[in-house]
């Protein structure tokens, strides 16, 4: 980040913390001011210690921090085991209720696409898709799809989004800036970063389906659990 672009998105979360004032959101406001001002004084030193923060996603760098901690948590889960992986870029229409119904309706559609092609395919049941929504509007997601082909993959999520792109694993990075609507509304939520994220498991496991992985583990270690971050 350049100063001019550290300038301006400081100028911006004075902005939210603003709006939160007006809006009678005192002790959000004041812990946003809090962490601008603890960054600020620690900037180009450093003072031996943990630097305090807020942990909002009205925060910019505490939002940074958390979206790249989730991805990296959502790449780890995913890439687990020998099944392909692909990351495809989605590009939500915004609802008219927020960023908040536009995600929950993406995760919706997915968990619908994949359940009705479960029940065409067999092959399709043991997909699990994680991704996180960026301020520019892209819904990133991660997608294991053991014995289904990356072609396949693409042509059937575009029969929802037409302007689907695939990537490789890496490729890509969720974007954390936001437009000040986005941000007061996930601040006023106090859910971090969760309104943002879509998360659909597999309905059963490539050990349960009997895919030639052997010796079988426990039931317990069959599905390993999305990684929780704090």
């Amino acid at each position: 980040m350049t100063a001019a672009e550290l300038v301006d998105t400081e100028a911006m979360q004075s902005a939210v913390i603003a709006a939160l004032q007006a809006a009678n959101e005192e002790n959000r406001a004041m812990r946003l001011a809090q962490c601008q001002q603890a960054r600020g004084a620690r900037r180009g030193r450093s003072n031996g210690g943990w630097p305090w923060r807020c942990r909002s996603a009205g925060c910019w760098a505490c939002r940074r921090s958390s979206m790249r901690s989730w991805w990296a948590g959502m790449t780890r889960w995913i890439a687990e085991g020998p099944a392909p992986v692909s990351m495809i870029s989605l590009r939500l229409e915004r609802s008219p209720g927020g960023i908040r119904e536009t995600v929950a309706r993406a995760r919706k559609a997915c968990r619908g696409l994949r359940d009705r092609m479960a029940r065409q395919r067999t092959s399709w049941r043991n997909m699990a898709m994680a991704g996180l929504t960026g301020g520019d509007g892209l819904l990133l997601l991660l997608v294991r799809h053991p014995s289904i082909g990356r072609g396949e993959v693409a042509e059937v999520f575009r029969k929802l989004w037409p302007d689907v792109t695939l990537y490789n694993l890496g490729e890509a990075s969720p974007d954390w800036a936001m437009p000040l609507r986005d941000v007061i509304e996930i601040t006023q939520i106090r859910r971090c970063i969760e309104p943002l994220r879509v998360v659909v498991l597999a309905q059963q496991h490539p050990v349960a389906a009997g895919l030639n992985i052997s010796p079988r583990p426990p039931l317990h270690r069959q599905i390993g659990p999305m990684p929780c971050l704090f």
